[in-house]
């Protein structure tokens, strides 16, 4: 009896390991690449500014997310130095996430909102 119980925690045991193991990949985001992605005003109270950098060569998407994970931007590009407008005076204060991704680069800034 205590050999089929031994067993069967063995099994979890690995089961688990194997499951930190492959959950554990952290995708290739490269650190934030100010002059790829600019962000001002922040902290901001109404209105703030989000640059994509002339140095973007190609396709881009530039995406904002709320404090509650709602995308409030979903913008697609072809070149860089590109400038949006985000009014956030009807959203919540709170951080903000913003994301630029292209063919090699993911960008991330964060937005206050006061």
């Amino acid at each position: 009896m205590k050999s089929v119980k031994m067993k069967k925690i063995f099994i979890v045991f690995a089961m688990a390991l194997i499951c930190l193991i492959g959950c554990n990949d952290k995708p290739e985001i490269q650190p934030t690449n100010y002059e790829a992605l600019s962000v001002y005003p922040n902290p901001a109270l109404y209105i703030t500014n989000i640059s994509v950098g002339s140095q973007i060569n190609g396709a881009f998407t530039l995406q904002v997310f709320n404090t509650k994970g709602k995308l409030i931007l979903d913008e697609k590009g072809t070149q860089g130095q590109q400038r949006y407008s985000i009014n956030l005076a009807d959203e919540p204060a709170g951080k903000y996430q913003v994301i630029l991704k292209t063919d090699n680069l993911t960008a991330t800034q964060t937005i206050l909102k006061l």
